[in-house]
């Protein structure tokens, strides 16, 4: 008599997030932006986009993709393991692809920040959800203090904000790194 591996729930509805991801990615069929998409789960029930898995998740990071988006080994369960794309909830960094000079060296020094921050740690991650593309995961990213592992964790948005490497960022429309430049030198 065989036996299947007890995988728990929230393994089972991380995975159900990612799959929406990737559904959203390889289907050619365009989504109203607004339209909750649902996946068909494993316990035959239907996930939304718009639903959220509070965590926590551990991960390590695997490389920085620029300074709010990164790739992750996110572990599931014992031997249970899903790479993905995170986007750091909360922040807004300047783009690689930039439009102007000042964003694009703002855009290379918040990345940096990023990958010192996060290499080499194991990260946490909470209130993971699936963004409004369906290409990454957004949560919550939690980093240990390496020298008191029972002090609280600290949250990346808040290092990146402090250090004016990103600005504060909540859904809808964001402005343009260069002009925000502008209008800075302008009253400086």
């Amino acid at each position: 008599m065989r036996f299947a591996p007890i995988i728990p729930a929230s393994a089972l509805a991380l995975l159900s997030l990612i799959a929406v991801a990737h559904v959203r990615l390889k289907t050619s069929q365009s989504f109203a932006p607004d339209a909750p998409l649902p996946v068909q789960t494993l316990e035959s029930g239907l996930i939304l986009r718009r639903d959220s898995l509070p965590g926590p998740i551990s991960a390590r990071v695997t490389s920085i993709i620029d300074g709010d988006t990164f790739e992750a080994k996110l572990r599931l369960w014992f031997g249970l393991e899903k790479t993905v794309l995170v986007r750091v909830r909360g922040i807004d960094a300047p783009e690689l692809h930039a439009r102007c000079a000042i964003e694009a060296e703002r855009a290379q020094a918040a990345r940096l920040a990023l990958r010192d921050y996060l290499t080499g740690t194991i990260i946490t991650l909470r209130n993971l959800s699936v963004d409004k593309y369906g290409g990454r995961v957004v949560a919550n990213v939690l980093l240990p203090d390496p020298d008191n592992l029972n002090a609280p964790l600290e949250d990346i948005d808040d290092l990146m904000l402090a250090g004016h490497l990103a600005r504060a960022y909540n859904g809808g429309r964001r402005g343009s790194w260069c002009a925000a430049s502008a209008a800075a030198d302008k009253e400086g």
